[in-house]
């Protein structure tokens, strides 16, 4: 259980945002009553079941939408910064989202 929570505090600390690549990312990201499936070479395959002694009355979800990563090079980066300085906190996740803009929200 406790191993859970390092898990989780490590992988926020090393992967301040989480890539979101579909819609169905962003609705399944946004529901905060479930453990988004995150896969990064930190967790890999490894499930993070965060249980409710962890629950706060408030989770918080941040999403930035981009459509080029290139063309808003200055406010992506600062996206990234900001990401890397609040992401210790247990009651906020962050995503990212630019991949649908490319492929026309499929």
């Amino acid at each position: 259980m406790a191993s859970q929570n390092i898990l989780q505090f490590i992988n926020k600390i090393l992967h301040p945002v989480v890539e979101l690549y579909s819609v169905q990312d962003v609705d399944s990201f946004m529901d905060t009553t479930k453990n988004f499936p995150e896969r990064n070479d930190f967790l890999g395959s490894t499930e993070l079941n965060i249980n409710s002694f962890t629950d706060f009355q408030y989770k918080n979800r941040i999403v930035g939408f981009f459509s080029d990563a290139d063309d808003y090079s200055a406010e992506y980066s600062s996206f990234l910064s900001i990401a890397e300085k609040i992401a210790y906190r247990y009651d906020l996740r962050i995503g990212i989202v630019f991949y649908l803009f490319k492929k026309g929200f499929t």
